[in-house]
């Protein structure tokens, strides 16, 4: 098993691969409209609210004073604990031409100054869980999920892993080998070099470029030196997050939890913090087109442009904007797929931080049908930017993604990836209840002016695979 297989973990700090959100899945039917359908979902939703209403206890939230960030949110009814420990700097912390966040998080699996990396796995089975350590685009995580009765060994456990890394040479090159097999193995997949087309051309030098994968010539240049100083520069405790999630005794973790991270110094940058400081990518100045030449069973297209950052207050309205597009039977749905029969599935995809973001529709289809879908894509986008969607596409968008909250929210280690990617983005993390209040606050009118600032006057990419 690669270091990357060790740590696939459901993750949205990144937009690495682009979700099922929006798509039609390939023998999926059209979604039933009936009373029988309605009632289904809005029994879901009902059951889930007093589910989690029900389980969530007194959370504790507070900066330690070493400026390390502790989240503990208690679950009562539930029979397991989610722990990751948040570490600032992720793929877009790496110098250029080398790959050193993943490698770094590959080798805090491969053990500690006391134990070897099978040690450490054994340990976390024996309490009934498994470690993962990875990295994406904004953040490095190491999380682990267990049964309630150990939490306390968990976070023990977790604490070790960051505290004595081992950071060994030898096991450096073996993960080293392992990254770039595991590498190609992902380049199998032709639409990873359409989609790593995207990135290097909407950002061009800007740190966001490292959404695409590395190269196997960036791993082969990364040194142990290299990791160690990432290690030292990244050992700072306002460059990390602790959240914790399931039942548990907060107030007992908490002590536990400063006690066993007290030793980490602030560090002597004053500015550091956890989440990602990233200056707006220099809008493209003029249309850009670029051509994958892969083989494939299907032609894919897409059409992107680098944006300002999207502020927390603008998140709401930039999923709701991202839905009404890419949507289900919404707009570029009915247009393609609908009216033409060009294509079975669109998804509009981006990534919503302050300081830097982009937006992109991306679909499937014979490539002679590309030119006109591209037409299409980028009159949509004008319209959209232009005038305010109407109050059905409104009302369909937010009582769709409040059931997606829902779901988000309704295990343990969801809770804990929806706080992270606030963390990370630089916000406090929002309940349940109060981001279906953000969607349902949302105006047609706030989702056009989102769009009319993302896309109005902006110059776009149109990237090709076939």
């Amino acid at each position: 098993m690669t270091s990357d297989e060790r740590s696939r973990a459901v993750s949205s700090l990144s937009p690495r691969e682009p979700s099922t959100r929006g798509k039609a899945p390939g023998h999926r039917q059209r979604r039933p409209q009936g009373r029988r359908y309605r009632e289904g979902v809005r029994g879901f939703l009902i059951a889930t609210v007093f589910l989690l209403l029900g389980s969530l206890a007194s959370a504790e939230d507070r900066v330690l004073p070493n400026g390390l960030r502790l989240i503990i949110e208690p679950r009562p009814t539930t029979e397991t604990v989610a722990i990751r420990l948040l570490i600032a700097g992720g793929d877009v912390a790496d110098p250029p031409g080398k790959t050193v966040a993943r490698l770094h998080a590959a080798l805090l699996l491969r053990g500690t100054r006391e134990k070897t990396g099978f040690a450490l796995a054994r340990a976390a089975e024996e309490l009934g869980g498994r470690l993962t350590a990875y990295s994406r685009a904004l953040a490095e995580s190491l999380s682990l999920s267990l049964p309630a009765e150990n939490a306390e060994a968990g976070l023990r456990l977790v604490a070790e892993m960051y505290l004595e890394p081992k950071l060994d040479p030898a096991d450096f090159e073996k993960e080293k080998s392992l990254l770039v097999s595991s590498l190609a193995t992902e380049r199998d997949e032709p639409s990873v070099f359409r989609r790593d087309e995207v990135y290097r051309t909407i950002f061009g030098s800007h740190p966001l470029r490292r959404l695409a994968l590395p190269t196997a010539e960036e791993v082969k240049a990364t040194q142990i030196g290299d990791v160690r100083e990432f290690d030292r520069v990244h050992r700072d405790a306002r460059q990390l997050a602790l959240i914790v999630v399931g039942r548990c005794d907060e107030k007992r973790l908490a002590s536990l939890a400063e006690a066993l991270f007290a030793k980490i110094p602030e560090g002597k940058d004053a500015s550091a913090r956890l989440a990602v400081k990233l200056t707006a990518p220099a809008p493209l100045s003029t249309e850009v087109s670029r051509h994958v030449s892969k083989r494939s069973t299907q032609p894919e297209i897409t059409v992107a442009v680098p944006t300002e950052g999207v502020s927390d207050a603008e998140t709401p309205a930039y999923e709701l904007l991202r839905h009404i597009l890419g949507g289900f039977q919404e707009r570029l749905y009915d247009e393609i797929r609908e009216k033409r029969g060009w294509a079975y599935w669109v998804s509009a995809e981006g990534l919503a931080i302050p300081g830097a973001s982009y937006f992109s529709v991306t679909t499937g289809a014979h490539k002679e049908h590309l030119p006109e879908i591209d037409r299409i894509i980028r009159a949509e986008l004008a319209r959209v930017a232009s005038s305010p969607v109407s109050a059905e596409e409104r009302t369909r968008a937010v009582r769709y993604l409040r059931t997606g909250e829902a779901r988000r929210d309704a295990t343990n280690s969801g809770r804990v990836s929806v706080i992270a990617e606030a963390l990370v983005a630089g916000s406090n993390p929002h309940t349940y209840e109060e981001r279906v209040a953000r969607l349902e606050a949302v105006t047609p009118t706030q989702i056009q002016a989102l769009a009319h600032r993302l896309f109005a006057g902006k110059h776009f990419a149109t990237v090709t695979m076939y």
